[in-house]
């Protein structure tokens, strides 16, 4: 089902399981049980999570930019231009909530805006018929889990669209960059939540790319069906483990077991050294 949240009410519900939780146990279930479970840790920020938040706004919803961010003032700052002293303290609290942003930022992100909507197929994505930053929630049949996605772009019909800024969107790089932060398990994971809300229909998807640095260079992606068959298994692998930890309580990572032999990088091994 379609439900209509704020990306705050949409974050705020972990009883069912997004595609973010799902990587954060994959890396850790140690770290998946202090954020979503007995919620002892909160999720990690970072300056780059935050223009990438501000990137999506502004390419989805221009209109509600205002709601998102604030343009820090150059006069709240202190003179070597550190966020320190009343000014910026006060500045702070009057605008807590929202993503704070210098002007050199604000022009990053409007760069990134102007060269998405540059793009042909790009633009041609982003204006088709349908809505932006849609919450679907659906039963899993397999599991029993109840799962959760907040996806970039709905289009009925055809499928899903998803907003990833990056910092190379050259083919090769960019395919190293699906596979470090799983977006392979996220178009799986997605695909579901579409198939779950339109009868079974099978939808297709486009990750639009966009370097966060001038010339702000655009390219649209689609995983070929072996990426998308290695996704589908990590989804499936995961949620069950996550099920079975559910059950018994047990949340140690099973490199927590045993002593783990460690071996040195590639490149350790090609240097060459004078006799």
């Amino acid at each position: 089902m379609i439900v209509d949240k704020t990306p705050e009410q949409y974050h705020a519900d972990t009883t069912w399981i997004s595609n973010s939780m799902l990587k954060v146990f994959r890396d850790s279930r140690r770290k998946f049980e202090a954020q979503f479970v007995t919620q002892t840790m909160p999720p990690p920020r970072s300056k780059s999570m935050d223009l990438g938040t501000v990137a999506h706004a502004a390419i989805l919803e221009p209109h509600i930019i205002s709601d998102v961010c604030r343009v820090i003032p150059g006069d709240v700052l202190a003179t070597n231009g550190a966020r320190s002293g009343n000014k910026w303290k006060e500045w702070q609290a009057a605008n807590q909530g929202k993503i704070h942003l210098t002007a050199d930022e604000l022009a990053t992100v409007r760069g990134m805006f102007e060269s998405v909507y540059r793009h042909p197929r790009a633009a041609q994505l982003l204006q088709a018929e349908g809505k932006c930053e849609q919450s679907l929630y659906w039963e899993c049949l397999e599991t029993g889990l109840r799962r959760r996605c907040r996806i970039d772009k709905l289009l009925p019909g055809w499928g899903f669209v998803d907003i990833k800024t990056t910092h190379n969107v050259n083919r090769y790089a960019f395919s190293k960059t699906v596979c470090d932060y799983g977006y392979h398990m996220q178009a799986a994971f997605y695909a579901h939540g579409y198939e779950a809300e339109f009868n079974g229909e099978e939808p297709k998807h486009a990750f639009i790319s966009v370097e966060t640095t001038a010339p702000y260079l655009v390219r649209v992606y689609t995983l070929g069906e072996r990426a998308i068959c290695e996704g589908e298994r990590l989804v499936h692998e995961n949620l069950s483990a996550i099920a079975q930890c559910l059950i018994v309580g047990d949340w140690s990572d099973p490199q927590e077991q045993d002593v783990i032999e460690l071996d040195l990088p590639k490149y350790a091994y090609q240097q060459e050294y004078a006799v």
